[in-house]
């Protein structure tokens, strides 16, 4: 098959976004690959996003649109994956901008490399420096990731790149449709990004990667995931946060990946230590959820894969809590 032959479906949620929206749908119609199918998911809005939906649908055969009530961004991308035909599947904010090339380097990545997900590098802008951006970027590396590679590389653990942008949202790759066809995001919660993708990673057995730059992520005030920070999380999302990440470390043991298990235990616990230095929190863990299991044993931290530096911070971190604490009040870095 002509790799101009295989149909890719790109699945957009939308909420009260009427001020990107023409913008990002725009971005994918310029696709240079042409094979594709859009589906917009309008996910209650109250604004005129549901319209512009409309709009682009009777203008341009290749674009779905679904209405449906609020359920959040996991419902939506559910509802997407329902009516998917492509090969492949693709995700994008409907803030956020594709740049031309994005599915088919993507998908070029996925055939030359022979891997079932792909993943490119991206850059973050805010609104005022959207016109110093080119339509492509150089390319300087491209590689085939085994799974544990992958889920190191996603969690920072190793970085082995120079200016690499790499994250769990699942808008910087593509899925091919088997990989994915039984795994559905967790709805009602706002970290389902990581559990779908350790999900498909491990079932996939390998991911493409590339540094070429072809997705704009928007930092915005009012999105939901710029107004995630250590003053807005409750309790409740904290919970949330644990038990997809205790779900995904359950995956990685059904895989065999036990150090890859045990290094999410770790690093969930410096995230724990984080929150609880920056937010002055005294609640204990077991009154959220118990986390005594991530607590890693001294002598287990130098078999864990990461690097000298890396070992050695978080030996200090578990040893000196308190001087850590007092350090990260100071602004000093994880």
């Amino acid at each position: 098959m002509k790799i101009d032959d295989i149909l890719v479906s790109i699945i957009i949620p939308v909420y009260n976004v009427e001020n990107y929206l023409k913008r990002c749908i725009d971005s994918v119609l310029n696709q240079t690959h042409r094979n594709i199918e859009i589906i917009l998911i309008d996910d209650g809005s109250t604004d005129k996003s549901g319209k512009i939906c409309d709009y682009y649908a009777s203008i341009d055969s290749r674009i779905y649109v679904i209405h449906k009530e609020n359920g959040g961004q996991s419902s939506a991308r559910n509802e997407g994956l329902k009516i998917a035909t492509g090969e492949y599947i693709s995700f994008i904010d409907s803030d956020d901008l594709a740049l031309p090339n994005m599915i088919q380097t993507l998908l070029l990545e996925c055939l030359k490399q022979k891997c079932s997900i792909s993943c490119i590098n991206f850059i973050e802008f805010h609104e005022e420096t959207t016109k110093h951006f080119n339509d492509t970027y150089d390319s300087a590396d491209s590689i085939t990731l085994s799974v544990k590679d992958s889920l190191l590389l996603l969690e920072n653990a190793r970085l082995k790149y120079n200016n690499v942008n790499i994250s769990w949202c699942v808008w910087s790759k593509l899925y091919h449709k088997d990989v994915v066809k039984d795994i559905d995001f967790t709805t009602g919660i706002i970290y389902e990004d990581m559990l779908y993708n350790v999900k498909a990673i491990c079932k996939a057995g390998s991911m493409a990667y590339t540094d070429k730059i072809c997705y704009l992520y928007n930092i915005r005030d009012e999105s939901t995931s710029h107004k995630r920070n250590i003053k807005t999380i409750s309790n409740q999302m904290l919970k949330n946060w644990i038990s997809e990440r205790n779900k995904c470390i359950t995956v990685l043991d059904s895989y065999g990946y036990y150090d890859i298990a045990n290094l999410f235990k770790a690093k969930g616990y410096e995230v724990w230590l984080y929150y609880n230095a920056l937010s002055g929190n005294t609640t204990n863990n077991s009154e959220i959820v118990d986390i005594s299991d991530w607590v890693p044993k001294i002598s287990d931290i130098k078999k864990l894969p990461l690097s000298t530096t890396q070992k050695i911070k978080l030996f200090l971190k578990i040893v000196f809590p308190k001087i850590y604490n007092f350090l990260v009040k100071f602004k000093m870095p994880r």
